[in-house]
């Protein structure tokens, strides 16, 4: 969940901005908005960033980056998962059908045993 909140209390969908109940309209603001950065800004003039803005860019760019990594990982890990489980109830399923056949077939030499006598 630590992975996912970041990712989806940006989803409207999640937080919803406003909400319409018999009529009335009421604005929701469920999450605090992120704070401004209190370095400094870059000119209107066109320059490159520099200095303690960039690196707050870079970390923040790298911090967007693990949290995807982490996420595809996650996703990776429960497909996985999930793989296998079926791949379980395949095998289980498998071993039921060839009891039930092994069963059918005792059955009829059962009756064919009877039919004979």
């Amino acid at each position: 969940m630590e992975v996912l909140r970041p990712i989806l209390e940006k989803d409207p969908a999640v937080n919803p901005p406003c909400i319409v109940s018999s009529g009335c309209v009421t604005a929701v603001d469920i999450t605090p908005e992120p704070s401004t950065p209190t370095g400094p800004q870059p000119s209107s003039s066109g320059t490159s960033l520099t200095g303690p803005q960039q690196s707050s860019s870079a970390a923040t760019k790298n911090t967007t980056r693990k949290r995807k990594s982490e996420l595809i990982s996650c996703i990776e890990k429960i497909t996985e998962e999930a793989n296998q489980h079926r791949k379980l109830i395949r095998d289980e399923l498998k071993a039921l059908v060839n009891e039930e056949r092994r069963r059918n077939d005792l059955f009829e030499r059962f009756l064919d045993t009877l039919s004979k006598q």
